[in-house]
């Protein structure tokens, strides 16, 4: 008995003295370990750009091999334990600087092997921060590689670890030994671990195609960074502004301003950097859309995200009211118009023509959407008209200096939409037509030279997606076939709504139009997958059954 007391003794007795001789080795290396990564993070020439990451590297893989005599079978278990946390916080850092010198492959060798060797512990609760550190690490290194379910597991699994989280105060994954007066350090970098876990799952829905999880995800971490004031005032600017976007999509106006009021006023502590006038401008187009969508008056979708509501900003942004409902008169659409191009026209400022052609057309694009609403509200056809003349100027403006071989995607949306101006001012000079008793022969003329403009550029936006042999494709891209469709159809209506035509053109305007209804039907036969069309093709359907009925009548009249 008392031989195996003894036994018990000595075994307690190593395995003390195996936790100290680790815990002491922490402290001693501590310096090193915290110099290693700083030295990892210094800027380095051009010429050697990851110099500084390749000296660190070798004094972390150093530290590895003195390790790992430590872990042999031989030694204690509890030193094995600690000795294992140890390598995988090593190996963590040095995958992070395989993948940051550009050595993805080595850099998941380590980063799996960190967390092999954390899910091996039994207990992982005093390694919780570097356990989320490594899943999030892995997780980014699948969502870059185009594996968005993979990732997302991955983030799942950072965040269930923080959800089921016992008192035990971490260790630092920035040092290797913190005495008991840093554990407010301690948990503080646990908290941040699971801001960013939180901060990739908004990324990892968002790419998944889910703007409702996105959004949910986006919100809490957006509130934990400001009730923790860790975070830099342009990025939160810019990901809350963003938020507002899908809030917009739901009809929820208030909360949409709301976020884009707080994107505003931490932007606007932000200090002076190069990104920032670019940064600001962004923000300025998230404003811009925001009138557009308030201004067309629709509800959106059904409300499926929470309201976000950022208490700490809550008395600073209720200083500068923003209307929240669609506009109820043509007065209210005139001063919603005006403040959307006030910001629309601060974006242009810096996204200009020359250097940032993208960007200032989106900003153009959301000034004739305002125009285009704000002619809806006016109940003065001849008013409406003229707004709709201002569209297409702006409109024809720039897609007379884009060159379709560069600015492609560009040009089809100028064109679409110039084409879509001169088919409603087409319609209003109808109705003006038939209520004033203006010269018929004058108004006539004038209708049929929209029309024709609106069968110009739908016919150049169609003709930009024949292939070499200036064919049609059998299929177009599903980022178009809505527009390519639409556009065909309004083709195959514009056709016959000419004013004072002949009989026998009259006839042959017809039969095109029939011929137009029928290549759409065609079309969706062949892709019967294409679901975005429905009602327009049933009403395609209705036309080619009737037109033989109508042709008939006119050719005995």
């Amino acid at each position: 008995f008392w031989s195996f007391a003894v036994l018990l003794l000595r075994m307690a007795d190593q395995a003390s003295c195996g936790c100290a001789k680790i815990e002491a080795w922490r402290a001693e290396n501590n310096t090193k370990f915290i110099d290693a990564l700083a030295l990892g993070e210094k800027p380095a020439e051009e010429e050697q750009p990851f110099m500084y990451k390749y000296e660190s590297r070798t004094i972390l893989e150093a530290m590895v091999k003195e390790l790992v005599p430590c872990a042999a079978e031989s030694c204690p278990v509890e030193q094995r334990r600690d000795v294992a946390a140890a390598i995988a916080l090593l190996k963590y850092h040095l995958g992070v600087n395989y993948v940051d010198s550009e050595e993805t492959s080595d850099g998941e060798k380590h980063l799996r092997q960190a967390m092999e060797g954390l899910q091996a512990l039994d207990d992982r609760q005093r390694d919780l921060t570097l356990y989320i550190a490594v899943l999030n690490q892995n997780g980014i290194l699948w969502a870059n590689r185009s594996e968005k379910q993979r990732a997302k597991e991955l983030f799942d699994a950072a965040h269930d670890q923080y959800v089921q989280r016992t008192p035990v105060v971490p260790r630092l994954i920035k040092e290797l030994s913190a005495g008991p007066d840093r554990e407010k350090d301690c948990l503080m970098e646990l908290e941040r671990a699971h801001t960013l876990t939180l901060f990739y799952l908004a990324q990892c829905y968002g790419n998944l195609g889910d703007s409702v999880q996105s959004a949910r995800y986006c919100s809490m971490t957006l509130r934990r960074q400001l009730e923790t004031n860790d975070f830099e005032p342009l990025e939160w600017a810019i990901h809350c502004a963003a938020m507002s976007q899908v809030y917009i999509c739901q009809g929820d106006f208030p909360t949409a301003a709301h976020c884009l009021r707080c994107a505003s006023i931490i932007a606007s502590r932000a200090p002076d950097s190069d990104s920032k006038s670019e940064k600001l401008a962004d923000i300025a187009l998230c404003w811009s859309k925001y009138y557009v969508n308030i201004l067309s008056g629709e509800t959106g979708q059904a409300r499926t995200v929470e309201p976000v509501h950022f208490d700490t900003l809550e008395a600073e942004a209720a200083r500068e009211p923003v209307t929240t409902a669609p506009p109820a008169s043509y007065e209210e659409a005139r001063a919603l118009c005006n403040s959307g191009m006030r910001w629309a026209a601060a974006a242009q400022r810096v996204y200009t023509l020359d250097g940032h052609v993208t960007d200032y057309i989106k900003a153009a694009q959301d000034i004739s959407q305002m125009y285009r609403y704000l002619a809806s509200y006016d109940k003065d056809a001849s008013n409406a008209c003229k707004i709709h003349k201002k569209r297409i100027d702006l409109l024809s403006g720039l897609r007379k200096d884009l060159n379709p071989q560069y600015f492609l995607a560009v040009c089809r949306q100028l064109d679409y939409e110039t084409a879509e101006a001169y088919g409603e001012m087409a319609n209003l000079k109808r109705t003006l037509l038939q209520k004033e008793a203006a010269d018929p022969i004058h108004a006539v003329k004038k209708i049929n030279t929209l029309i024709e403009a609106a069968e110009q550029h739908y016919t150049r936006f169609l003709d930009s997606m024949r292939d070499h042999d200036k064919k049609m494709p059998e299929r177009f891209d599903e980022f178009v076939v809505r527009a390519a469709l639409t556009a065909k159809f309004w083709l195959a209506r514009l056709k016959t709504q000419k004013l004072g035509m002949e009989r026998s053109q009259m006839l042959r305007m017809m039969k095109e139009s029939e011929d137009d209804y029928r290549w759409i039907i065609d079309y969706c036969t062949r892709n019967p997958d294409v679901q975005c069309f429905n009602t327009e093709l049933e009403l395609c359907k209705e036309v080619v059954e009737t037109m033989p009925m109508r042709i008939q009548r006119l050719m005995a009249s």
